[in-house]
């Protein structure tokens, strides 16, 4: 709720530009009412940078050429090994209506062996696991092992 306070003071105080008053006027309609949390509450107070970011993150979400289920796989598998309650929460029922197997995101929530994986599925989990705990990917290896890899990690399908 503060945010939404914070952002109605800023707009009656005139502390935010006519420009940036219409950005942030913009982005809240775009989300049907103020962030009241997460990041976009918080770059409401900076609405060029709330633009900018939230557009990014609007088109990797929408613009790219992976299925929603495998999207949603690579944002859980993300929060997860963050420990990011906040994505976990935001993607988990999204992954569901995706249509990524309840037994799946419940064991990545509790950090239980991933079994019964479809081979894209495999990927994702695989990819994101070694990026985000080495900070690098493996050229050669199990890994890559399925030929479709390119596909699902973004390439062509």
């Amino acid at each position: 709720m503060w945010g939404v306070v914070h952002w109605r003071r800023l707009q009656e105080a005139s502390l935010v530009s006519e420009n940036q008053r219409a950005i942030s006027d913009e982005l809240v309609q775009q989300r049907g009412g103020v962030p009241a949390s997460g990041p976009a509450s918080v770059m409401l107070n900076t609405p060029e940078v709330a633009k900018r970011a939230l557009g990014l993150a609007l088109y990797l979400r929408t613009e790219t050429s992976l299925a929603p289920r495998i999207r949603e796989l690579g944002m859980l598998v993300a929060a997860r090994e963050n420990d990011c309650q906040f994505i976990w929460h935001a993607h988990a029922p999204l992954a569901r209506m995706a249509g990524l197997k309840d037994d799946i995101v419940d064991a990545l929530r509790d950090k239980k062996e991933l079994s019964g994986l479809t081979p894209d599925e495999a990927s994702v989990v695989n990819y994101g696991r070694e990026f985000i705990r080495t900070r690098r990917v493996s050229l050669y290896g199990d890994i890559w092992a399925p030929r479709h890899r390119c596909a699902v990690i973004g390439g062509k399908r």
